[in-house]
């Protein structure tokens, strides 16, 4: 492995490590209750596609990494390909991802940790697939902006958030904590965001600033 490589893996190890929710932002207040979200809520593609993203990487304790993504998705089949490389283009992990199954195919210690796998599932679904399921609730903030809403079975809750030419989604948990919150930029290429930055928060959390590079269907 070459020097930068064996010098990434410990920061790159803790990047996905810390899933965990904290306090944080509330969901937004619906001040207009609507019957059912206009169009398809968010940014994301409607057709199999396949990206590439320069990733810009950065720890709450101010490390710092460029990595490189490459994804494969079919949005019919909600099933994504994703691989995640060193700027040099060494595979750190690899992974089939669908609804209820995530199958690793590569992953070079320390990255084939069951923390990480977790992680770095919880994150490419994030920002390729909308929630699944039909929303729970839809209308529009004091602000204007247009929100749609979906409920977990298990007590968890999603919710993206249209306006100003920009979308962002935000997660909690059962006990209301705040997880994942991924906000994307215009313009589309493709059905993809030209930037997306996705931030993890508490004291292991973490932020992903995306570039597209690419787009092919």
């Amino acid at each position: 492995m070459m020097r930068s490589e064996s010098l990434m893996l410990p920061f790159l190890a803790a990047l996905l490590l810390f899933s965990g929710c904290t306090a944080g932002p509330r969901p937004a207040i619906i001040a207009v209750a609507l019957n059912e979200c206009g169009g398809d809520p968010g940014p994301f593609p409607a057709r199999p596609w396949v990206s590439v993203h320069r990733i810009s990487a950065k720890t709450g304790l101010g490390g710092f990494s460029t990595l490189i993504g490459v994804t494969r998705g079919d949005p019919g089949k909600r099933s994504l390909h994703s691989v995640l490389l060193t700027a040099e283009g060494f595979v750190l992990f690899e992974a089939e991802l669908g609804d209820g199954f995530s199958n690793p195919i590569r992953a070079v210690p320390p990255f084939d940790s069951p923390a990480f796998a977790a992680g770095f599932v919880k994150d490419v679904r994030s920002i390729f697939l909308p929630p699944p399921g039909s929303p729970a609730e839809a209308g529009k903030t004091r602000e204007g902006a247009a929100l749609c809403r979906w409920h977990g079975q298990d007590g968890s809750l999603v919710e993206i958030l249209t306006g100003a030419g920009e979308w962002r989604l935000s997660s909690w948990d059962d006990r209301g904590r705040m997880g994942r919150t991924v906000l994307f930029r215009p313009p589309l290429v493709k059905g993809l965001p030209s930037m997306v930055e996705l931030k993890v928060p508490g004291p292991g959390g973490y932020t992903l600033e995306m570039k597209l590079m690419r787009a092919d269907y």
